[in-house]
């Protein structure tokens, strides 16, 4: 190492040539001189100069002993402290300094004065050294000056006074003595006692480097580094760190070692910065110490060692070094170094962070906020990241930020919330960034700017925040404060998806599922489903469990389905609940069981989810797998209903006009078929025509009925089909139609539709609107029949009977005709009252006849009423009674039947 370190040789040496002819200086002139070595030794580092005053005392020199005995207490170049040697060379000059500073010289009085603010060799008195001080400064004496201006900048015996420090460091300085102009230097520098002044500070610091100062060189360097009263020039401050450093100044050294680290002034070279750290450090810089600590723990210019920096960074924080007490918590907090200790991290952290340390006030909010290595509390975390982002730091203010928003140890306050995201953002911290860009795009504690949001989300992003690339990915997706862009989002769901995170994994196999803005690939969407289903995200276990339901991108596998529907849905997620209900449901992957169907159905209902609140709506009304509730049932559809559902719009329009768990209101049942069928639910369309079919909650209106139909039956709605077909045959609300009718039927009924293929045969038996065709026509009323349809059954029955499209056969005539009369049909109780009548297919029956024409009579079946009168008179299977007969052809003569009017006329 290039710096001298020399140490006075302390023994006796005898005369030393430069004190040859001292003997012929006068007294004053031998105190000016022992004055001059004590300045020279202390000040301005000269080794020389010690071995003077060393030899002086030694000739019996009491002044020389007095500035040795200073020298030993203080510490100087070539000189370390030495507490004996000081109280040694005290004693020996303090009677000398008693009397001569009681006879008034200068000299003397300084001394004692330095003796009594030490208590060395003296009782210790801070009032007594100032006292003395002043009266060796009242006679001119510069060192005694500069001392006073130490004691009333410092508060040293005197009150504090800056511009009384500043007076008397102006005389000392005046006088040229080295330490006041650096001292009055720093002044002007800081404003202390004057007006801030940097090149009058410059001025003064030059004074004192010019006379080889070493602590005015390193000052006058750091002007020339900061560009602070003199042009920027890092060449110059390497001159002057290097003229200090030269001469043992710590600081210098620890300066130089920063312009090699840096390259400023030089170039870098981190060996040479390591040496100039390791040179400081040794002589017990603090700040040195801390800068070779980071670099054994960076490994520049040096081997990397973290168990040194941590010993290095245990002696800058002994002196209070707070930036290594910061670190030291790090080290304890990481286990870097040194053993992992959570509490000992938080005591450093908390020792750097009560003088205010940024980064030791936010790692201490860290620690209170997780309750690592100390009692969890929110509050006082949320005072450390207080006094952190006062400081600036974009990551404190952004924590301080999500406690406004949670409420967590400060009251909940969305607004502080987005200011501390913003303020935070705009120093470009991507977490903040992304926080304000939700915020933004919700107008959560602002205004919401779906633009601004995508900005922010977008600088997050660029930074790779994963949650930010996803939610960009949202906006591009949704057409959210940008064009939308399918294309986009996949590109930002795949970068978020590619650092690992769940969400935009599960966003990116939708888009691969849906084959939205990338080529349909259900491979590719299981893949990213299952990377984000094992890290427990719960949208992507309920998507994969869809993919092993539908056999999407896996095999089929129901019992897997089920599997991820279940870890889903016991973490709450709302989808996969109702999902897994619709399983016990429907016994997809279990055994069904629709009490567990119904209780999956509410826990996703509670939590608003459309599907399963529609599910449990149905459960209740008809008390599947829960007790029948009318009015919940009702509740929960009117949950589904407002938010838009047509279906739940068309169960609510049912349950009004039935008076189903509600009071019952056709009106209201007509709006809601009405809201359902704007939305084109063909069901609802239907509802709303039979409404204005009947003018029940809305006024009679024919035309709207068909209007209506004709909606539903574009859809392909059976039902409507069937009924616009009614419409055309029978011209309600429109012009009579029999072709429009037959296409209607012919759609209806290719789609099994019982009464359309009931219609359309009998359009084919009678040739209407299509070509007869009774084989046709007879295998349809067979394909009705078997459906349970009483008409077709009935007619089926005529076609026997009567011998069209299938051979005659009064046996099965019966036959049919049986079934439909055990489903009620009045058609066939007359025609099977006439078959036991005359004894077709059957034995004749007369009672047996009677009873069936008297069935189908009282329903008003004017042949029935008829022949039942003529049971009546002949006394055919009942008891004969003209008036009987009377009452019965006279309901028939009412209807035109002409037998009936024949037969009432004849009788008397």
């Amino acid at each position: 190492m290039s710096f001298p370190k020399e140490k006075v040789n302390l023994k006796d040496s005898g005369t030393a040539g430069r004190l040859e002819g001292v003997e012929d200086l006068n007294l004053p002139e031998k105190e000016a001189l022992a004055e001059k070595l004590y300045i020279s030794a202390r000040f301005l580092a000269e080794p020389s100069a010690c071995q003077e005053l060393v030899e002086a005392a030694e000739l019996g020199s009491h002044l020389s002993a007095a500035f040795l005995s200073i020298l030993y207490a203080k510490g100087c170049f070539g000189i370390p402290i030495d507490e004996s040697k000081a109280t040694k060379y005290a004693n020996q000059a303090m009677p000398w300094l008693r009397k001569e500073a009681s006879r008034g010289n200068k000299y003397a009085q300084f001394n004692l004065g330095m003796c009594l603010e030490d208590g060395r060799g003296v009782a210790h008195s801070k009032k007594e050294a100032v006292r003395y001080y002043r009266l060796a400064a009242e006679q001119g004496l510069a060192i005694a000056q500069c001392n006073l201006g130490i004691c009333y900048k410092s508060g040293i015996g005197v009150d504090v006074n800056f511009e009384e420090a500043v007076k008397f460091y102006q005389m000392a300085a005046d006088q040229g003595l080295v330490n006041a102009q650096c001292n009055l230097g720093n002044c002007y520098c800081n404003g202390v006692g004057v007006e801030r002044n940097h090149a009058d500070a410059v001025k003064y610091f030059q004074l004192a480097a010019d006379q080889g100062f070493p602590n005015a060189q390193c000052n006058l360097g750091v002007c020339y580094n900061d560009g602070t009263g003199v042009p920027l020039s890092y060449e110059d401050a390497v001159t002057y760190y290097e003229l200090a450093s030269a001469k043992g100044n710590a600081m210098a050294m620890c300066n130089l070692g920063i312009c090699f680290e840096k390259g400023n002034g030089v170039e870098v070279n981190m060996e040479q910065a390591v040496k100039y750290y390791s040179a400081a450090a040794e002589l017990g810089l603090a700040k040195a110490q801390f800068n070779l600590g980071n670099c054994y723990w960076e490994g520049m210019g040096v081997e990397q060692n973290m168990e040194e920096a941590v010993r290095l960074f245990k002696l800058a924080a002994d002196q209070g070094h707070i930036g290594a007490i910061c670190d030291l918590g790090y080290c304890y907090k990481h286990g870097l170094g040194t053993n992992k200790d959570d509490k000992l991290a938080v005591k450093f952290y908390r020792l750097a962070a009560d003088q205010g340390n940024m980064t030791a006030a936010y790692n201490l909010a860290l620690n209170l906020e997780d309750g690592t290595g100390v009692t969890q509390n929110f509050a006082e975390a949320v005072k450390y990241y207080k006094i952190a982002a006062e400081q600036g730091d974009p990551a404190a203010l952004n924590k301080l930020g999500v406690c406004y928003s949670n409420g967590n140890g400060v009251k909940k306050d969305l607004n502080a919330a987005a200011k501390c995201f913003k303020l935070a953002a705009d120093q470009g911290e991507q977490n903040a960034q992304c926080n304000i860009a939700v915020c933004l795009l919700h107008g959560a504690g602002c205004d919401a700017n779906e633009e601004e949001a995508v900005k922010y989300f977008k600088l997050s992003a660029d930074q790779g925040h994963m949650m930010a690339q996803c939610n960009l990915g949202g906006c591009y997706n949704l057409g959210k404060g940008v064009k939308q862009d399918f294309e986009e989002a996949v590109k930002y769901y795949k970068l978020s998806a590619d650092q690992g995170f769940a969400n935009a994994q599960c966003n990116l196999g939708a888009c691969y599922h849906h084959g939205t803005g990338v080529e349909l690939n259900l491979e590719e969407a299981a893949r990213y489903y299952r990377l984000a289903a094992e890290q427990g995200f719960t949208s992507a276990q309920c998507n994969l469990g869809v993919c092993y339901k539908n056999g999407q991108g896996v095999e089929k596998n129901l019992a897997e389905a089920v599997k991820y529907y279940r870890l889903a849905a016991q973490k709450g997620n709302a989808s996969a609940q109702c999902n897994l209900g619709l399983c016990y449901k429907d016994g997809i992957g279990v055994s069904k069981n629709l009490e567990k169907a119904a209780n999956y159905f509410k826990l996703a209902a509670i939590q608003g989810e459309e599907l399963a609140q529609y599910n449990l709506s149905v459960c209740l009304m008809s008390g599947i797998g829960t007790p029948e509730d009318l009015s919940e049932g009702v509740k929960y559809c009117l949950q589904v209903a407002e938010r838009g559902d047509p279906v739940a719009q068309s169960n609510l329009g049912m349950y009004y006009m039935n008076g189903i768990g509600v009071k019952q209101d056709h009106v209201k049942g007509a709006e809601y078929f009405t809201l359902a069928a704007e939305q084109g639910y063909a069901p609802a369309q239907l509802q709303l025509a039979a409404a204005y079919h009947q003018g029940n909650g809305v006024p009679l209106d024919m035309e709207k009925c068909v209007k209506y139909t004709k909606l539903a039956a574009d859809q392909g709605h059976v039902n409507a089909q069937y009924n616009l077909g009614v419409l055309y045959e029978n011209g309600e609300g429109t012009e009579k139609n029999i072709d429009e009718a037959v296409k209607l039927y012919m759609a209806a009924a290719a789609q099994m539709h019982a009464p359309a293929m009931c219609n359309l045969a009998i359009c084919l038996h009678a040739g209407m609107g299509i070509k007869k065709d009774d084989k046709e026509a007879a295998r349809l009323f067979q394909l009705a029949a078997e459906q349970d349809h009483a008409h077709a059954r009935y007619n089926l029955g005529v076609c026997y009977e009567i011998g069209a499209g299938v051979p005659q056969n009064f046996s099965e005539a019966v036959k049919h005709y049986k079934i439909a009369v055990e489903q009620g049909h009045y058609l066939a109780q007359c025609n099977l009252a006439n078959c036991y009548y005359l004894g077709w297919g059957t034995p004749r029956n007369y009672q047996e006849s009677a009873k069936l024409f008297k069935l189908a009579a009282e329903q008003g079946d004017a042949r029935s009423q008829f022949n039942y009168g003529v049971c009546l008179e002949k006394g055919n299977g009942v008891e004969m009674s003209v008036e009987g007969a009377k009452k019965y052809y006279k309901l028939a003569a009412d209807q035109g039947h002409p037998m009936a009017i024949d037969a009432l006329s004849k009788l008397p």
